[in-house]
C-alpha cells in the first residue's frame, strides 16, 4: 500500500474516532441538560416539571395517589440564625430522608421551590395518612450544621403537612397541589402536623391572612441547640 493510502487510510480513522469522542460528548451533554432540567440542583430530587411528568404517568396508568405538601416549620430562621448554607445543608438532609421514605412506600419525592416538598405516594384504602405521616416523622432526627461564622448548632426538624387524594382518573397535578396547599394551610392553622383535604375546606380571604401561612408558622422548624466545636 502507497504512502498516500496509507495516509488518507490514517486521516480518516483520525476523522472516524474523532467523530465517536463528539458523539459521545454530546450524548453526555445531552443527558447532562436532560438531567438538569427534570431536577432541582441543590438537593438532586424532581423538580416541579419532572413531578407533573410522574403524575402524568401515574395517571395514565389509572393509578391512585396521595399528594402531599410538606413544608418546613419556621425555616426562615434557621436562613437568618445560620446563613443560607446551613439552610441549604438542612435542605438537603430532608430531601434525602424525604426520598428514601418516599422509595419505601413506592413513591417520590420532589423539590418544589424553597423548603417546600412534594410526595406522590401510592394510595392505600385503608390509610390515606400514614405514609405521608411516616415523613414527617422520619424528618425529625437531629442535623447538625454550620452556621457562617463557623458556630455549629444541632437542629431538630419539623415539618407540616396537607395532602389530597387522586382516584387515578380525575384532575390535573395543578389541582391536586392546589387541595393539599389549602390543608396544608389547615394543618398549620390548627397546630397539627398533617391535614386531609375534603371537599369545601378553603383558604380565607386573603384580608385575613397576611401572607401564606407557611411564611408565618405557628410551629417551630427547629430545636437549636449550640455544639461547641
Amino acid at each position: 500500500m502507497s504512502t498516500i493510502a496509507i495516509a488518507g487510510l490514517t486521516a480518516a480513522l483520525g476523522f472516524l474516532l474523532g467523530a465517536a469522542t463528539t458523539l459521545r460528548r454530546l450524548r453526555r451533554d445531552l443527558a447532562a441538560a436532560i438531567h438538569h432540567a427534570h431536577h432541582d440542583p441543590l438537593t438532586g430530587l424532581p423538580n416541579r416539571t419532572f413531578a407533573t411528568e410522574l403524575f402524568t404517568r401515574f395517571a395514565e396508568a389509572g393509578r391512585s395517589l396521595t399528594v402531599t405538601l410538606i413544608d418546613l416549620n419556621d425555616f426562615k430562621a434557621v436562613n437568618d440564625t445560620y446563613g443560607h448554607d446551613a439552610g441549604d445543608a438542612l435542605l438537603v438532609t430532608v430531601a434525602d430522608r424525604l426520598s428514601h421514605t418516599a422509595a419505601q412506600h413506592g413513591g417520590v419525592a420532589a423539590r418544589l421551590a424553597g423548603d417546600e416538598f412534594l410526595l406522590l405516594l401510592p394510595a392505600d384504602d385503608r390509610d390515606h395518612l400514614h405514609p405521608p405521616a411516616a415523613a414527617l416523622v422520619a424528618l425529625t432526627p437531629p442535623v447538625t450544621v454550620t452556621g457562617a461564622d463557623g458556630t455549629r448548632a444541632t437542629l431538630t426538624p419539623h415539618a407540616s403537612a396537607g395532602l389530597t387524594y387522586f382516584n387515578g382518573l380525575d384532575g390535573t397535578l395543578a389541582c391536586h397541589l392546589r387541595q393539599a396547599d389549602i390543608a396544608l394551610y389547615h394543618a398549620k392553622q390548627r397546630r397539627d402536623h398533617i391535614a386531609n383535604y375534603h371537599p369545601g375546606m378553603q383558604m380565607p380571604p386573603p384580608a385575613q391572612r397576611r401572607r401564606r401561612l407557611r411564611d408565618h408558622t405557628t410551629h417551630r422548624t427547629v430545636t437549636r441547640r449550640q455544639v461547641q466545636s
